[in-house]
């Protein structure tokens, strides 16, 4: 059910870490407004984030409590929300103009949810075309600026993630055809490598963020859909089990069945 992440997601938390990684004082605070500042921009959607812990020292990080809300359109509060997201980065990657390297990205008990609105549009969908919208501008920018300086600037350093998981995750649905019932299954554990490393100057944080966006959401619509279409089965065989019910206790089948001879 971009980003993100989307925005969703630990590309995001990538980036703002990244990008305030050598700022010495109030660092916990300056993360967490830049995650609240460039999710919101980035997805269209309201960001936030409760708590961030980090050590410059370790090379490591955690935020929790993070929220991105719904796209305009969609009445559910959130689209998804994460307990933990812990960062580990390498400390030699730092330095330098290359990509800075993020050894893993645990993203534990995510929360999704799938809502899919009257006109068939869906949440998660239309924050992937947000995201998709921004980069593309973003994409411009950069190239109309270089084009004028002969250097590319906009975006900053660039990542590569080693490794990405996203474990005991939850995906809600909401759809007209659940008729109000609420219906919560399990997410798959998603494992994700080397992100970024088919390029030697690694991925954009956009790049990055697009891509665990549109594989959280094809994971969480696939369960999603699934989950949708058994309901509405089993309330569909309920109804007519309860229509059959209903006319053998009236006494109407025997009467019809008196009325034709048999």
């Amino acid at each position: 059910m971009k980003k993100k992440i989307v925005w969703g997601v630990a590309a995001l938390f990538a980036l703002v870490l990244i990008s305030v990684i050598f700022v010495g004082s109030n660092l916990d605070s300056l993360v967490r407004r830049a995650v609240e500042t460039y999710g919101t921009a980035v997805t269209k959607a309201q960001t936030t984030l409760g708590r961030v812990d980090i050590s410059l020292a370790s090379g490591t990080g955690t935020l929790k409590n993070f929220k991105l809300g719904n796209p305009e359109g969609f009445k559910t509060d959130k689209a998804m929300s994460f307990g933990e997201v812990s960062v580990e980065i390498d400390p030699s990657s730092i330095a330098g103009n290359g990509p800075i390297v993020l050894r893993k990205v645990l993203i534990d008990a995510p929360e999704i949810t799938y809502e899919v609105a009257q006109n068939g549009d869906t949440n998660l969908q239309t924050l992937q075309k947000n995201i998709q919208a921004y980069t593309a501008a973003l994409t411009k920018d950069n190239k109309a600026g270089a084009k004028e300086t002969g250097k590319n600037e906009g975006q900053g350093r660039n990542l590569v993630i080693e490794r990405l998981i996203i474990s005991n995750g939850q995906v809600h649905l909401s759809h007209a055809l659940l008729e109000g019932k609420k219906i919560s299954v399990g997410l798959p554990t998603i494992t994700m490598t080397n992100i970024g490393k088919e390029d030697k100057d690694g991925a954009s944080p956009a790049e990055i963020a697009q891509r665990l966006l549109s594989k959280i959401t094809d994971e969480a619509i696939q369960v999603g859909q699934s989950a949708v279409m058994k309901n509405v089965r089993d309330v569909g065989e309920q109804g007519i089990k309860a229509v059959k019910d209903a006319v053998d206790e009236s006494g109407v089948g025997d009467a019809i069945g008196n009325l034709l001879g048999n």
